[in-house]
């Protein structure tokens, strides 16, 4: 594992991002939740959010060769940089195709199923009348093999890091198994008040928010050296035999 290390980053192109969606189903389609993800022909999950989302990977880097091995998306109210790439694979099915086209209902996708959107979209409408940027966390994968609290937790804190420390967002949702809280939380994601524990397709799941306020003051540095990182290279490394290192040199790339 020395001579490997992972990069979290967006996607860079249609063959990347259809590699990634390709993943994010596959996933799906073997756990608990395949229930989100309808089978179909082209083996891609997609939906009308992914008009409006940032699609990232993580990617392994070792002997000179790269896989993707994550993936997360981050919804907003805005059109993502891939949102045309999105209606060129959607086109490849009549009823993806109509899936994507379709006016999103709700304003994020945990409100479409979530028991107490109500209270959600009462929260969100509140946040956006002030002019708030407010987003949600989708979709996060991880390959089988790659499965790990330093993986989840890399993509999770780079996901804060872009949207709060550079992007400057006011608010983030997650949905999540509450068997997972302990990989967010110690980023400063708390409890949506009022909001309860709630199954679907038989699997319990909660939901968290995050503001750029609870970012715990210890994290400050490091998250403030990945922000620098993803600024200047677009990546966020994770190397595992260097912790705490971001940046990604010649020689990592090279390896």
């Amino acid at each position: 594992m020395s001579q490997s290390y992972f990069v979290y980053r967006e996607a860079a192109n249609a063959n990347e991002l259809e590699i990634l969606l390709r993943l994010r189903y596959h996933a799906f389609r073997d756990s608990q939740l395949k229930g989100f993800v309808a089978e179909n022909e082209t083996g891609l999950d997609l939906d009308c959010y992914d008009l409006r989302s940032r699609h990232f990977g993580l990617f392994h880097h070792a002997e000179n060769h790269t896989v993707a091995v994550g993936y997360h998306r981050v919804v907003s109210d805005e059109y993502g940089p891939h949102w045309q790439n999105i209606m060129t694979l959607a086109s490849q099915s009549s009823q993806q195709y109509e899936r994507v086209c379709q006016t999103p209902v709700k304003p994020l996708p945990l409100m479409t199923y979530h028991p107490q959107a109500k209270i959600l979209e009462d929260y969100y409408n509140h946040l956006n009348s002030e002019g708030r940027k407010i987003c949600e966390g989708s979709r996060l994968t991880l390959s089988e093999p790659f499965r790990s609290i330093e993986l989840v937790r890399h993509i999770i804190g780079s996901a804060v890091t872009i949207f709060f420390d550079i992007c400057r967002y006011d608010l983030g949702l997650v949905a999540l198994s509450p068997s997972h809280r302990r990989f967010y939380t110690p980023f400063g994601f708390t409890d949506v008040d009022q909001i309860n524990v709630f199954k679907i397709f038989g699997v319990s799941l909660t939901c968290l928010k995050i503001t750029a306020n609870a970012i715990p003051k210890t994290l400050k540095n490091s998250i403030h050296q990945m922000g620098e990182a993803f600024e200047e290279t677009g990546m966020i490394c994770y190397f595992p035999d260097r912790p705490g290192e971001y940046l990604v040199t010649q020689s990592d790339l090279n390896r």
